[in-house]
């Protein structure tokens, strides 16, 4: 055989590969090729800002019509809401939160440190939206919470990142400058026809992974709505750590409630309005102008949980180690007061990490930080 020849089968071969590295990946598009609407899998999200608006012990959802037959509530959004709320009633009311469109109500509940209640800032809420993403109808309700997959405890500096511990029974101790912060996260895949259930969750549910954004709605629940997450920041003085308790008992029983409620199709708008700025958003990265980013247009990032250890110690974002079950968050050093803090500056008169958290503490044993209960 010629050269030529050999050539001329070698560069057969090569394109044959390549058409086939090519093609690969349509032929796993949804099912044969075809979109999935029951794609769960979020690509972005919008924002809400909600001040706190009120506190009862009251639960539209679990004991709708009954007044102090709850445990104490934290409410965020509208300000009307009480034991007989409905999504007609919202709407006839006004709201805490940064869009005037959305006259839903979130909770939470209510906070104690050493015993004391103590009021949160705000909730920041977010939408996460993706390509079959429907709006929720008005009066959609639902709660969720209590485990590691839903919910958890960090601290967060302004303008930053929360970071998080990894189990929820563990309430970390922040550092000074930084909030307290908890975060629930809800399903995204709903029945197609329930506002409600028995449970006031099984109507929602996640993907196959929590936490993850490929996931697929189940055949069970096949419409895929806003994942919603709901994070509640504290005020500087509460510091974390095992003075904290809920009105609903330990860190471990943290949970929200959402009760839908947007004006007309404000939901439906907003939506669609973020789809197109994604839309334009990756036109203009493929013809390769150049463009200020925008952070909300990227796909969601859960951050990342780091230094995770069983039990539950060390430090989440850091370079150094704690030595009880109460995390310490983005220290550098080593404090072996069984509560250290984020950044590693602790305070208070028994020995400690020395500011900056690079030096370590004169006692020679922790004392076993709060498990939860």
């Amino acid at each position: 055989m010629n050269i030529s020849k050999i050539l001329k089968r070698l560069c057969l071969s090569v394109t044959g590969i390549a058409l086939l590295v090519v093609s690969a990946p349509l032929a796993h598009a949804g099912n044969n090729g075809r979109s999935d609407d029951r794609q769960g899998d979020p690509v972005g999200a919008f924002h809400l800002s909600c001040d706190f608006s009120h506190q009862a012990a009251v639960d539209p959802i679990v004991h709708p019509g009954m007044t102090e037959m709850s445990h104490t509530h934290h409410f965020f959004g509208n300000t009307s809401t009480d034991a007989f709320s409905t999504g007609q009633s919202l709407l006839a009311g006004t709201t805490t939160c940064n869009n005037p469109e959305n006259l839903s109500s979130y909770w939470v509940p209510a906070l104690l440190q050493d015993g004391a209640t103590v009021e949160p800032l705000r909730a920041s809420i977010r939408y996460q939206v993706g390509p079959q993403t429907r709006a929720f109808p008005l009066g959609f309700m639902a709660l969720t919470g209590r485990t590691n997959q839903s919910a958890r405890w960090g601290c967060r500096f302004p303008g930053d990142r929360a970071e998080f511990t990894s189990s929820i029974d563990v309430v970390p101790v922040c550092s000074d400058g930084a909030h307290l912060v908890s975060e629930v996260n809800f399903g995204q895949c709903w029945d197609g026809s329930s506002l409600d259930s028995s449970d006031h969750a099984s109507h929602l549910v996640a993907p196959s992974r929590q936490f993850d954004r490929a996931g697929q709605c189940p055949e069970s629940h096949p419409v895929s709505v806003p994942r919603v997450s709901l994070q509640t920041i504290y005020p500087l003085e509460v510091r974390g750590g095992q003075s904290i308790s809920l009105s609903s008992g330990g860190p471990e029983t943290m949970h929200a409630d959402i009760f839908e409620a947007w004006s007309g199709d404000s939901l439906e708008q907003q939506i669609a309005e973020y789809r197109e700025s994604q839309s334009r958003l990756i036109n203009r990265e493929d013809s390769g102008q150049p463009q200020e980013r925008d952070f909300d247009a990227r796909p969601p990032r859960i951050e990342n949980e780091i230094g995770r250890t069983n039990p539950p110690r060390g430090t989440l974002g850091g370079r150094g180690r704690g030595d009880g079950p109460q995390a310490a968050l983005g220290g550098r050093g080593r404090g072996d007061r069984p509560q250290a803090t984020l950044g590693g500056r602790g305070r208070g008169d028994r020995p400690q990490a020395t500011p900056g958290g690079r030096g370590r503490g004169d006692r020679p044993q922790a004392t076993p930080g709060r498990r939860g209960r």
